[in-house]
C-alpha cells in the first residue's frame, strides 16, 4: 500500500467525505478537553497540544496528518505539514463564559504539495468539546440543563430567522450574515441543545493567524465571521465540524447552521462534513431531514454498549418502539456477564457474572422521566457508524481509571459509574473504531495533553 502524501483537492475531499479521517477527528475531539475547567489553561494549553512536542521527545501531542490509502495500516506515513489553531478556543464573549461550551477551529496546512499552496489549509475543523466533568457551579448547572431539557423542542427555522418563540426562548437569535432565508429549513431541536447552540455561535475570540491565543490581538469574531474570513483568504476549503457527547450533539446543529450559511449552493459553496461521536439525539425527523439535506457525508459514530447515545431515541426493540433510555436502564450492563478472564479483586475470578446496572440516580431518573419524553427524536439516517459493544476486563477498566486520575482512580472497577466512563469516553471509541472499522480508517492516536497544574 502506497500512501499518497500529495492528494489533489479532489482527493483530499473525497477522503474527508469518507470514514477514512475518522480517528483524526475524535483526536480532535480529545484535544478540546484541553485543561478542563481553568479557561487560562484551555486557551494556551489547546495550542500546546495542537503544535507543540512532548517534554524529551520529537512527539507532537497530536501527530502530523496520515497521508492517503492507509487504511488499516497500523503505522502510517504522514502528509507534510502542520496543525495549526486559526481561532479560539471560544468561551462566550472573548473568553467570557463560564466554561460550559468550548470550541475552536483549526486546519491542517500543507507543506511541498505541488497541488496546494504552502501553508494552505486542507480543511477546517471545528471541534466543539463535551461535558467538562471537572466544572462546578453554573458552569455545570449549564450543561446539566442543555442535557436534560428535552421535554420541550423548538423551531430550527425559528431560531435561525430570529422570529419569537414565547417567554422561554424571546429574544434568543444567532449570527446570519450570509442569508437569512429559512424557507428550506424544517424541524424541530430540543430545548436544551438549542441553549447550548445558541452560546456557541454567539461566542467570540480573535483569529490567531498562527500565533499563540495570548498573541492574538485581532477584534474578535464570533465562528461564522471567523470562518468567512478564513474562507475568503482559502475559497472551496471544506469545513468539518466534529464534537464527543454533549460537543457531538451540538456537532449536529452547528454543521446544519454553518452549511445553511456556507455550504454548497451558497456564495462559498463548500462541503460541510459532520463528525459526531457519541452523541444524543438532537431532533424530530423534519429537522433531521434538513441536516441530512444539508450535509450528505456527515458521520454519526456511537458505542451500542454507550448510554448517552440512547438519549433521546425512540428506537425499535422486540419489534416494537420503545424509548432509548427505557431500553439502556433495562439492558446496560446487567443484561451483561463479566468476559472470561476477569478478576476482581486480584485473583477473585468474576468471569460470567453479570455486570452492573446503570448508576441508582440515573436508573431512578429514567424510571421518573422516561416515558414521559417525547416519542420524536432520531439519529440521522446517513452516516451511522455504530460500535459494537463489549463487557470490558475490570483488569483493564482499572488501568483506565488510573489513568483518568484524580477521584476517577478511586472508582470501583466493577461498578456502574467506571462503566459509564469506559463505555463513553474517547479512548473506547478509539479502541473500538479500529477494532471494527480499520478496514476504512487511517490509524491516528493523539496524546492527550494536560498542563502540570491539572
Amino acid at each position: 500500500m502506497t500512501a499518497n502524501v500529495t492528494p489533489t483537492p479532489a482527493e483530499m475531499l473525497a477522503a474527508l467525505q469518507s470514514p477514512y479521517y475518522g480517528m483524526v477527528f475524535l483526536g480532535l475531539d480529545i484535544q478540546a478537553y484541553t485543561a478542563e475547567n481553568d479557561w487560562a489553561e484551555i486557551s494556551q494549553g489547546l495550542y500546546v497540544a495542537l503544535t507543540q512536542t512532548q517534554p524529551g521527545t520529537n512527539d507532537l501531542y497530536t501527530p502530523q496528518l496520515p497521508g492517503l490509502g492507509q487504511e488499516g495500516a497500523s503505522q502510517t506515513v504522514p502528509m507534510p505539514g502542520s496543525w495549526s489553531l486559526d481561532w479560539g478556543p471560544a468561551n462566550g464573549v472573548n473568553g467570557t463564559g463560564d466554561n460550559s461550551n468550548v470550541f475552536y477551529i483549526a486546519s491542517y496546512r500543507a507543506k511541498g504539495n505541488p497541488n496546494y499552496a504552502d501553508g494552505a489549509p486542507y480543511f477546517f475543523a471545528v471541534a466543539i468539546r463535551g461535558t467538562d466533568a471537572k466544572v462546578q457551579g453554573a458552569a455545570l448547572l449549564q450543561q446539566i440543563g442543555q442535557d436534560l431539557r428535552d421535554f420541550n423542542l423548538w423551531s430550527w427555522a425559528n431560531l435561525l430567522s430570529g422570529a419569537d418563540r414565547g417567554p422561554l426562548n424571546s429574544g434568543l437569535s444567532v449570527p446570519t450574515p450570509n442569508t437569512t432565508n429559512v424557507s428550506a429549513l424544517s424541524g424541530n431541536v430540543a430545548h436544551g441543545s438549542l441553549l447550548g447552540f445558541v452560546k456557541l455561535a454567539n461566542s467570540s475570540a480573535p483569529l490567531n493567524n498562527g500565533q499563540s491565543p495570548s498573541q492574538a490581538t485581532g477584534t474578535p469574531v464570533t465562528v461564522m465571521a471567523a470562518l468567512n474570513q478564513l474562507l475568503s483568504q482559502y475559497p472551496g476549503t471544506p469545513v468539518v465540524v466534529t464534537g464527543h457527547s454533549l460537543g457531538g450533539c451540538q456537532a449536529q446543529l452547528m454543521a446544519a447552521y454553518l452549511a445553511w450559511q456556507l455550504g454548497v449552493g451558497t456564495s462559498y459553496d463548500v462541503p460541510v462534513i459532520p463528525q459526531a461521536f457519541a452523541p444524543p439525539t438532537a431532533g424530530d425527523q423534519d429537522f433531521i431531514d434538513t441536516y441530512q439535506a444539508l450535509c450528505p457525508s456527515g458521520f454519526f459514530w456511537y458505542n451500542t454498549y454507550d448510554l448517552i447515545p440512547y438519549a433521546y431515541i425512540t428506537m425499535t426493540a422486540d419489534g416494537r418502539p420503545e424509548r432509548g433510555l427505557v431500553y439502556a436502564n433495562q439492558n446496560l450492563w446487567k443484561a451483561y456477564t463479566w468476559p472470561m478472564g476477569s478478576q476482581w479483586p486480584a485473583g477473585n475470578d468474576i468471569s460470567g457474572q453479570a455486570g452492573p446496572p446503570l448508576p441508582w440516580y440515573l436508573s431512578d431518573l429514567i424510571l421518573t422521566i422516561g416515558d414521559l419524553l417525547p416519542s420524536v427524536y432520531q439519529r440521522p439516517g446517513i452516516g451511522l457508524m455504530p460500535l459494537n459493544g463489549s463487557m470490558p476486563q475490570p483488569q483493564a477498566v482499572d488501568v483506565f481509571l488510573q489513568k483518568l486520575g484524580g477521584t476517577w482512580a478511586d472508582a470501583e472497577p466493577t461498578g456502574s459509574d467506571a462503566q459509564v466512563a469506559w463505555q463513553h469516553f474517547p479512548p473506547r471509541y478509539s479502541q473500538l473504531m479500529w477494532q471494527q472499522y480499520q478496514g476504512s480508517l487511517a490509524c491516528y492516536i493523539v496524546t492527550p495533553y494536560q498542563p502540570q497544574t491539572q
